[in-house]
């Protein structure tokens, strides 16, 4: 959680920001949405876990990360007691991803159904994103005499790329499970939330300046708007809520021709996949091809 902390001691003496009366609170509505959200991403991935027993389609490197930023980020713990709320987001946030990265490399299942050839190697992500990340850290953070003020703004940075190897599991893999697909789109709305909170603290609480923080929120952000449009486009369209998102579907609602239908969509793929595109008696697709076409309209049989 980004708060403002005082910077007039060292990291263990640090008090919480007095709210004078007449002044806005730290806590909005916003903000307790965007925890909300977060929260629930962070639950629903070990549910996702545990109910399917499987790790296809799931980022190792991303969960790392988060994990790493969590510990960057909330070394405050012991001393920096803001309130109970903040204190029991920390530990939870924290806990939650402790027991998906430890689950993802304990537990056999997960680890023999995870697709290491697909994600990205360690060294890639600790020489392209990691490393970049604690340069800024150290260059940009708002007291460079204060081991944790670093350690907080390299989170920043760390969290702000922390999503690029899930999405590139994805393409590399084609596709992404449906569960997966609204867990990665709860924490991007997470982050869209909390960039709304950051203006309506910014236009509703006296000297709220932290422009890092809306640096880093603003390019994590980016990462994911091209995820955005791909989930949007494509529940919007012809793929059922239990639909994995394929990436030649996706590419095909990006660049399709706006009179083109379900059944135009099937003859010119027939001969790529080597069949049709059908729905079952049921509604469901059929096991023999689970490719949805796009459609123009909302389609009922569902």
């Amino acid at each position: 959680l980004l708060l403002p902390r005082t910077l007039d001691g060292p990291p263990w003496k640090f008090s919480p920001p007095v709210v004078e009366p007449g002044k806005h609170s730290l806590m909005n509505g916003f903000r307790i949405a965007g925890d909300a959200v977060h929260g629930l991403a962070l639950l629903a991935l070990p549910l996702i876990l545990c109910s399917s027993r499987s790790a296809k389609g799931i980022s190792f490197r991303t969960q790392e990360l988060y994990l790493f930023v969590f510990a960057l980020r909330y070394q405050d713990l012991a001393w920096n007691f803001l309130s109970l709320y903040n204190w029991v987001t920390k530990v939870t946030y924290l806990v939650a991803s402790v027991c998906v990265v430890s689950a993802c490399h304990c537990v056999p299942t997960l680890r023999d159904t995870h697709n290491c050839n697909a994600d990205m190697p360690l060294w890639s992500v600790a020489l392209l994103l990691m490393l970049p990340a604690l340069v800024l850290g150290l260059m940009f953070n708002q007291d460079p005499t204060s081991p944790f003020e670093i350690a907080w703004a390299m989170s920043l940075y760390v969290e702000a790329f922390a999503a690029v190897p899930q999405l590139v599991l994805i393409v590399r893999e084609g596709s992404c499970r449906s569960a997966v697909s609204h867990y990665i789109f709860l924490l991007a709305s997470y982050r869209v939330i909390y960039i709304v909170n950051w203006a309506w603290r910014y236009f509703n609480e006296d000297s709220y300046r932290q422009p890092i923080v809306w640096a880093a929120g603003l390019v994590q952000t980016l990462v994911y708007l091209p995820f955005f449009v791909l989930y949007f486009r494509a529940k919007r369209c012809c793929l059922r809520p239990h639909a994995q998102l394929e990436v030649f579907e996706l590419q095909h609602l990006m660049l399709r021709n706006p009179s083109s239908t379900r059944e135009n969509y099937a003859e010119e793929h027939v001969g790529q996949q080597g069949t049709t595109s059908t729905l079952g008696p049921s509604g469901s697709l059929d096991k023999a091809d689970h490719h949805a076409a796009p459609c123009d309209r909302p389609v009922t049989r569902v």
